[in-house]
């Protein structure tokens, strides 16, 4: 099973919605303002590092092409670099999105990335599903 991933509009409003709920209960805590400000601006790097590696895509290691074949996943970067590996038992498996673990063969830690449906085609992901679900 061979599929490329996209843009993600709904990864990224989540994305969007869950550092704003961060920054907004650090402006509500009782820390002085400037550790209020620098906490801020982390987060703020925080989230245009996550758009542009997990939602745009943007950057080298991020994951453009995932294949599947059994337990054993190949993800190709978009730096060109083939990452082969063992998909972990932590991927986890839902209705509006899917978080592929894989254990990469030269590695102990493993990598992930979340899918979601509006990354793939409606039957890849519907694939998709199935197959880690049920392999």
């Amino acid at each position: 099973m061979n599929m490329a991933i996209g843009y993600s509009p709904f990864f990224a409003l989540w994305l969007l919605t869950v550092h704003a709920i961060a920054v907004t209960l650090l402006y509500v805590t009782a820390m002085p303002l400037w550790i209020r400000y620098v906490a801020s601006a982390i987060t703020i790097l925080n989230l245009l590092y996550h758009l542009a590696d997990d939602v745009l895509r943007m950057l080298p290691n991020s994951w453009i092409e995932i294949s599947l074949e059994g337990d054993v996943a190949t993800v190709i970067t978009r730096d060109g670099r083939i990452v082969s590996g063992v998909v972990d038992n932590m991927t986890v498996v839902c209705p509006y999105f899917v978080q592929l673990c894989i254990i990469p063969s030269d590695s102990f830690l493993p990598v992930s990335q979340i899918i979601c449906p509006d990354a793939v085609s409606q039957g890849v992901f519907r694939e998709l599903r199935v197959h880690l679900k049920y392999s």
